[in-house]
């Protein structure tokens, strides 16, 4: 007759079934004494686990066969080194390094084509394995195969990436390398997770700014341009540097192709998208004393700038907006509105030359106490070889501390900047 479930196994079964318990036991703690050895006492791991293959790779680093300096191993060394390697191996097709280090025997002993297939393949099969995408990097490079170089140096970065900073001198070079930027500018084109990283940290190390400047239009011309924030480095660098209609036109270019304004315009002068942090926006700076908000309306739609001061003292220069208008002759108009703007002086727009506040291209009329909303309008000229960018920058101009104090509301509105003439050589002067 069939057993059923409520009786009990016989003394052979229960036998076998402690039998098998005692083995899995056994089992867990062979295996877990050998990862606790694995690497401070390989020799104890293997005495627990005589298959543990990362110990056994351990005892074969340990002969030496990694460095790439001084007294290369004995002989001996390398052929116990190899047994090591080929045991890990056999015991775990996956064990990571045993390619590795077989690779790295081979290139001992002086077999060049075993240690380049050794290496390729363990490169395939582990990607975060750094030895061997390093040497796969170094292999390329001394062939000069800048396009090979990449993939492993790719890999790297990838699955380590803090190792971006040891990198940054390589990727350097190979912006300033004309046979090597054309493949960089490749692999940045795939978008690597490591790029906006690489882009914020390269644009201030390359001293050849004609290489940077072409790798970049390279990178704009590419698949995947670069955004808003991926270009700032580089627009930092160019007016850093004073080249301003360089850092322009390079922005417009990130721009959709619905808002890429005209050089002689003011961009965003609404105040209907939101601002960017470039350069070529508003720059808005809060601080103690001044509230300063972008307020109302939707997205893509005209808004207001409004300050609201508290009443204590402010050196006020929160809100500026870097031009690049070419020579010639223009006008500022806009809109604005006070509420019980108490303040011995008042508000203006000034426009100056960037990197020379001294050199001011003209400011509007003073705003103080309360007046409702109301147009305003100022011309001014930008002259020649003397003023390559502009700023326009809403201040307090206080000539002494009390001027400083200020209190009540001032907003703003529909800023904008019309060319008049362009292309004279304009004196500077208000027409």
């Amino acid at each position: 007759m069939r057993k059923g479930f409520g009786e009990r196994p016989s003394r052979a079964a229960l036998g076998l079934m402690i039998g098998v318990l005692l083995f899995l036991a056994w089992e867990i703690v062979t295996k877990t004494m050998a990862v606790v050895y694995e690497t401070a006492d390989p020799e104890r791991a293997l005495k627990w686990d005589p298959r543990h293959a990362t110990a056994l790779l351990e005892l074969a680093q340990r002969l030496g066969i990694l460095e790439l300096a001084g007294k290369i191993p004995a002989q001996a060394h390398l052929e116990q080194a190899r047994d090591l390697a080929e045991r890990a191996l056999r015991f775990d097709p996956l064990a990571p390094r045993a390619l590795t280090y077989l690779g790295r025997i081979a290139e001992r002993e002086g077999n060049a084509r075993q240690a380049v297939a050794l290496m390729e393949l363990a490169g395939e099969r582990a990607l975060r394995d750094a030895i061997a995408q390093g040497w796969l990097v170094n292999h390329a490079l001394s062939r000069g195969d800048f396009a090979g170089a990449l993939p492993p140096l790719d890999a790297i970065l990838r699955t380590q990436p803090e190792a971006l900073d040891q990198a940054l001198p390589l990727l350097a070079a190979f912006i300033t390398d004309p046979r090597a930027a054309a493949p960089l500018v490749r692999l940045m084109g795939t978008d690597p997770p490591w790029r906006a990283q690489f882009l914020n940290a390269v644009a201030s190390r390359i001293v050849d700014r004609a290489a940077l400047g072409r790798f970049y239009a390279d990178l704009q011309a590419g698949p995947h341009p670069p955004s808003q924030q991926e270009l700032q480095p580089y627009l930092d660098r160019l007016v850093k540097d004073g080249l301003f209609k360089e850092a322009y036109a390079a922005w417009v270019e990130t721009l959709p192709a619905g808002r890429r304004a005209d050089p002689g315009t003011l961009y965003n002068g609404a105040f209907q998208y939101p601002l960017s942090g470039s350069e070529f926006d508003w720059k808005v700076v809060q601080s103690l004393g001044a509230d300063v908000e972008i307020a109302g309306g939707a997205a893509a739609e005209a808004r207001t700038l409004r300050i609201e001061f508290s009443g204590a003292r402010v050196d006020f220069r929160n809100v500026n907006h870097l031009l690049a208008l070419p020579p010639g002759t223009y006008r500022l108009t806009g809109e604005v509105e006070a509420e019980a703007l108490q303040t011995e002086r008042g508000l203006w727009w000034r426009v100056f030359c960037a990197g020379r506040p001294d050199l001011s291209l003209g400011q509007t009329e003073l705003v103080a106490a309360s007046m409702p909303w109301h147009a305003f309008t100022l011309s001014f000229a930008v002259p020649a070889n003397v003023c390559q960018a502009q700023v326009l920058q809403l201040e307090l101009p206080a000539r002494v501390a009390l001027e400083e104090v200020i209190a009540g509301v001032v907003s703003y509105r529909n800023l904008a900047i019309v060319a008049l003439q362009t292309g004279v050589e304009a004196t500077g002067e208000r027409p």
